[in-house]
């Protein structure tokens, strides 16, 4: 019996609180993927596409704040999208490549990361990365999650059963505590 490879993948950054609770009601169809904690978080996230063929959808679940989202310890925003450092080498040292490959324009990118798509800072992400991956993406403009609820990201529901968003009541999205 023949084994397909899924059309979506779901990244989690590790430092995402309680997110077993949420990935627990994750729906069948999605590959999960834990981000390792050090390194490249991009590269990591290309390496694995592509040896995904027919992929489609690609979701990550971290931590964010308005034009800017956090994996592992790394910041990515728009700054070290249009090429400047992150972490002493360049956001754009291929994996953004891979990654603009495997997706190419009919694909997407979920950012379910609380507030990243917010105002000017995280319209002008969003558009940074959207210009170095050739996929739409789509992102929150609020907090999700925790008492504060989904609403400002609607899409990211249809990675989970119905039942997920009443588990995770716990915590929302935004910068992780100290």
């Amino acid at each position: 019996m023949q084994t397909l490879a899924p059309e979506r993948l779901l990244f989690v950054d590790r430092q995402v609180e309680d997110a077993d609770l949420l990935l627990s009601s994750i729906t069948p169809d999605i590959q999960l993927h834990m981000l390792s904690e050090a390194g490249d978080p991009l590269a990591e996230i290309a390496a694995v596409i592509s040896c995904t063929p027919g992929l489609h959808q690609v979701t990550i679940l971290a931590h964010g704040t308005p034009g800017a989202l956090r994996l592992g310890g790394t910041i990515i925003d728009a700054a070290n999208l249009e090429g400047a450092s992150l972490d002493g080498t360049r956001c754009t040292s291929g994996a953004l490549d891979v990654i603009r490959s495997i997706l190419g324009p009919e694909g997407e990118l979920t950012l379910i990361v609380c507030s990243v798509g917010t105002g000017h800072a995280g319209a002008h992400c969003a558009g940074a990365l959207r210009a170095a991956i050739g996929t739409p993406v789509t992102t929150a403009d609020a907090d999700l999650g925790g008492g504060t609820g989904w609403h400002a990201l609607p899409p990211a529901l249809c990675h989970f059963t119905p039942a997920a968003p009443a588990v995770a009541t716990g915590r929302t999205l935004g910068s992780p505590p100290p």
